[in-house]
């Protein structure tokens, strides 16, 4: 996942979008699809293995005839194994689950969300004080060296202020 913007232009309120489901990527597609079905061949073959060597006593395979007595101890060492390692990979998996999701209720408590719309509003008010104080948008960005008269300055903490302005109109709203 990846943060998007498009042309400078906010489309919706997605901050992430994930390049899987968007049109074209087929490298990652193909990509991530060959690791997923690979994954699933390592757990289907040793679950097929075991379990035809515990409901068969004979295979033919190919014309080859074997016999299965031998390999049942091999099958139950197996078994043990995967159980083993499936326990240990659950309780790996869960746990951090549960870190993360502590972790993630923490930072959510104690930092403040990122909101789009706020953030607009504050560009907006905040071009709109340069260009009451300074002139149109245009001008100041073309202009190479501007004077500006000691009057105009900005005192000290005034756009912090305005900033601080705007969370208690959303407050009151």
């Amino acid at each position: 996942m990846q943060m998007t913007k498009k042309n400078g232009q906010r489309g919706d309120q997605s901050n992430y979008t994930d390049e899987f489901f968007e049109r074209g990527h087929w490298g990652l597609k193909s990509k991530q699809i060959l690791i997923a079905l690979l994954g699933w061949i390592g757990v289907v073959i040793p679950v097929t293995f075991v379990s035809i060597v515990f409901t068969k006593q004979h295979l033919k395979i190919v014309g080859i005839d074997l016999r299965l007595d031998d390999v049942v101890s091999f099958g139950i060492f197996l078994m043990i194994i995967l159980v083993f390692s499936f326990v240990i990979i659950g309780g790996f998996s869960i746990s951090m689950a549960i870190i993360q999701q502590e972790r993630s209720k923490h930072y959510l408590n104690n930092w403040p969300n990122f909101d789009p719309i706020k953030r607009e509003v504050i560009i907006n008010r905040m071009e709109a004080f340069a260009t009451e104080k300074y002139g149109e948008q245009e001008y100041r960005y073309k202009v190479r060296t501007l004077v500006i008269p000691e009057e105009l300055n900005i005192e000290n903490g005034k756009l912090l202020d305005l900033v601080k302005e705007i969370d208690n109109e959303d407050k009151e709203d």
